[in-house]
């Protein structure tokens, strides 16, 4: 790839934006315009959480975890081969996806939330539930936040479990579980809410419904992050009850609306995150003899008991059902083990979760919409999270205000079986500890010498045998071919500088006018820092 053949890459892309964009007034500035769609469809978007490309049956063919109900899906809709987080770990990603924005943009750089954290996402920024919401659906979450919430403290409260057994703690001391807490799903569009903070190793360990506890927490219970616990709330029961609660949803969606309202259902899992707590049912259940396996299927078996109720209620027709992941498997699911077994949660991918290598960000992304899209296909196009947004608009007439959703592009013909083709070229990764990485086309450029991650320097993945490598023995920067080197094996920094010389000009310019796609800079809450390396 020749420095002229990016730059031709990129003109051509802008120019194809300025004819087929059609940029239209809106009500408050300027909008992105939609084209006609079908029937609005009922949205099931599950994703689950620490989960590998590898971990999915049906695409990986040497994989030893069985996902029969994932495995139907890839049979009967839209196998994405090429679609990405926008970071390689949970909350940046849980926010880019709803908002169409890439996280790094947001004021959180690197790291995760806290089941305390302020909220994440900024007030007044569109969702895809307040988009859809404006489209005239139901909304519904059901699951783990993960992006803050603006709980009410007291100065003059001391909680309970502050002293339980003699375990202190000062994690949430003052908060006022009786009270409303704001910042949370149904402040951001939904209409219904029931799930949990945030990770199921993070406190507070209590249910929540719309904008309160359900329960005040008098205990002290959790995985690793010890906190306040409701007595009544037990880490294994909560894949089981997010699942009973989804379909719940649309039983009473069949018995009270049908015909009416359309639905989207967001349904973010906890599993299969630490802890891995398969239930009693699901233990022992799968060949390779580890929990994380069993976590696997029991999470693919809420899979098959959504699809199943949608069937069941006449649904599945015009219902798009969307499974994805928020990032891939994590080393504390024991990563190394499962590899020594013979199965790779990253399939042929270099890295796992917290990387910039694909293992941390290129994920399961399977489409089942029997209407409309075609069973059994797939499609190499690269896709990212934050371009649901567009798309969902699309599909529903929405307009796209020009200061939301800021770096979606729509793939619906893609969908609809319309084109092959895709609009979108290239992507920004963010790993956690803030690193980025480009691609455009064929080309991938992380800003690190390794993964920006966990994964050590020189490594495949962490707890591969071997002596680490020194800092000073790699290139400060790693590019890759991605087409020809998928498992980012040959790094062409050397070879090749005057890409990794256009993939950061190309990565500023995304950088400083706050979004990638067309219409009028943006403002990026805080400096997004790139930390080039000397002479770069």
């Amino acid at each position: 790839m020749k420095s002229d053949s990016l730059y031709g890459l990129l003109a051509q892309r802008i120019v194809h934006f300025m004819l087929l964009g059609l940029v239209t007034a809106a009500a408050f500035g300027w909008g992105r315009s939609v084209s006609a769609s079908p029937e609005k469809p009922n949205i099931v978007l599950i994703l689950a959480d620490d989960m590998g490309i590898g971990d999915v049956s049906g695409l990986n063919p040497k994989g030893k975890i069985p996902t029969p109900h994932l495995d139907q899906m890839i049979k009967r809709g839209l196998t994405f081969n090429d679609a990405h987080t926008s970071s390689a770990v949970c909350t940046p990603t849980r926010y880019a996806l709803l908002t169409g924005r890439y996280n790094w943009r947001n004021k959180r750089k690197q790291g995760v939330a806290s089941g305390f954290s302020p909220s994440e996402i900024e007030k007044g920024r569109a969702t895809l539930a307040t988009m859809l919401g404006d489209a005239g659906y139901r909304t519904a979450m059901i699951g783990k936040w993960h992006l803050g919430l603006d709980w009410v403290e007291d100065e003059t409260i001391e909680n309970e479990f502050m002293n339980v057994q003699g375990k202190k703690t000062s994690v949430g001391a003052k908060v006022d579980f009786t009270k409303p807490f704001r910042g949370g799903p149904i402040d951001h569009g939904f209409d219904h809410f029931f799930g949990i903070a945030a990770s199921l190793d993070m406190p507070p360990y209590v249910w929540l419904k719309d904008d309160r506890a359900t329960e005040v927490p008098k205990t002290i219970k959790g995985f690793n992050r010890r906190g306040p616990a409701a007595e009544s709330f037990e880490a294994v029961d909560v894949l089981p009850r997010l699942g009973d609660e989804t379909v719940a949803f649309i039983n009473r969606y069949a018995a009270e609306s049908k015909g009416g309202k359309p639905f989207f259902i967001y349904v973010p899992l906890a599993s299969p995150h630490t802890p891995i707590v398969p239930s009693a049912g699901w233990k022992g259940k799968s060949t390779l003899g580890t929990r994380y396996a069993d976590f696997v299927m029991e999470t693919d078996d809420l899979v098959g008991q959504v699809n199943t109720a949608l069937r069941r209620a006449g649904l599945s027709e015009n219902t798009l059902v969307i499974f994805t992941t928020d990032n891939g498997c994590s080393p504390s699911a024991k990563f190394h083990t499962h590899v020594q077994k013979g199965h790779q949660p990253s399939h042929i991918y270099r890295g796992h979760k917290a990387d910039l290598y694909e293992g941390g960000h290129r994920v399961p992304t399977i489409m089942q919409w029997s209407s409309t899209v075609k069973p059994g296909t797939s499609t190499d196009q690269l896709v990212v999270q934050t371009d649901l947004f567009q798309t969902f608009a699309e599909l529903t007439g929405q307009v796209v205000k020009d200061n939301a959703a800021e770096d979606s592009i729509s793939f619906l013909p893609l969908l609809l079986g319309q084109s092959d083709k895709s609009e979108r070229t290239g992507h920004i990764a963010h790993a956690i500890k803030g690193k980025l990485s480009i691609r455009e086309g064929d080309w991938k450029l992380i800003l690190d010498p390794g993964s920006g991650g966990w994964t050590p320097l020189g490594r495949r993945y962490r707890g591969e045998p071997g002596k680490e490598v020194n800092k000073e023995d790699l290139p400060p920067l790693g590019l890759y071919n991605i087409t020809k080197d998928p498992g980012e094996h040959h790094n062409l920094i050397d070879q090749h500088p005057e890409i990794a010389h256009e993939l950061i000009a190309k990565l500023k310019e995304t950088v400083a006018n706050g979004r990638s796609t067309p219409g009028s800079a943006q403002e990026n809450n805080g400096k997004v820092k790139l930390n080039l390396p000397k002479g770069w």
